[in-house]
């Protein structure tokens, strides 16, 4: 079975109990997953998505890739959508932390009053996912470290202090390679607008993360998963080199 038509079963939108949450964008994910075409109007549903959910999408071998190190602590966790779908799927304990956390479903994560998370505005949580940073890997040596869509912007070095501060002897890592080949290319129009994805860099880590990459863990696999139409994100598996 390819990739893509894992993934149709495998990224379905479901909410806590594993019932398909939403009708109208589960048919629209299928529909790119399968190399449909897609609309102007198309692009608030992928951005609402996005924000509602979580940015990556995985498949259920991504997901039992994730889960053969058993314990995880997830960084930068958004609304824990992926957290609680591998913490159910794969029968394992995950610790997700963000700094921003969503009102999650049991109301042991609660927003303040003042936070506003950019990258899910409006959103709620799937997940008790915690007020925290790299900070909690000192309370977590025994998990392995997963990072999601870490931030590109230098002014939220996540990926980069998380690797630094981080014991273990392997690292999951969902995101886009440092730098995209020139066929990842993605233009589309709304609203009137003509966009491009077209960037030279990938867009999540920052270049100190990938240099921390590069400098002290070897790749030791890489998934492919299915993406969002203006996204190329992979899994990576690193070990750290000797």
């Amino acid at each position: 079975m390819t990739v893509m038509n894992d993934a149709v079963a495998a990224v379905e939108l479901r909410d806590c109990n594993g019932d398909v949450v939403n009708e109208e964008l589960n048919p629209l994910m299928a529909r790119f997953l399968t190399g449909g075409a897609w609309t102007s109007n198309d692009w608030d549903l992928i951005y609402a998505a996005k924000r509602k959910y979580a940015y990556p999408l995985l498949t259920q071998r991504a997901i039992e890739k994730i889960c053969q190190f058993g314990s995880l602590i997830e960084l930068g966790a958004g609304t824990g959508y992926w957290a609680e779908q591998i913490e159910r799927l794969g029968n394992v304990w995950v610790a997700a932390f963000d700094i921003c956390p969503l009102r999650s479903p049991s109301g042991r994560s609660r927003a303040r009053a003042d936070d506003e998370n950019g990258w899910h505005a409006g959103a709620k949580g799937f997940f008790d996912v915690l007020r925290g940073n790299e900070d909690e890997l000192d309370r977590h040596k025994g998990n392995t470290l997963v990072l999601m869509f870490p931030p590109k912007e230098e002014e939220y070095p996540l990926g980069y202090e998380a690797l630094r501060r981080y014991t273990g002897e392997h690292f999951i890592y969902v995101g886009e390679p440092e730098f995209l080949e020139a066929g990842q290319v993605t233009e589309f129009t709304t609203n009137g607008t003509q966009y491009s994805t077209a960037e030279t860099r990938g867009r999540t880590g920052t270049p100190a993360f990938h240099q921390e990459l590069k400098e002290n863990w070897e790749l030791v696999e890489e998934e492919a998963l299915p993406n969002w139409p203006d996204l190329h994100a992979s899994l990576f598996i690193y070990r750290r080199k000797k």
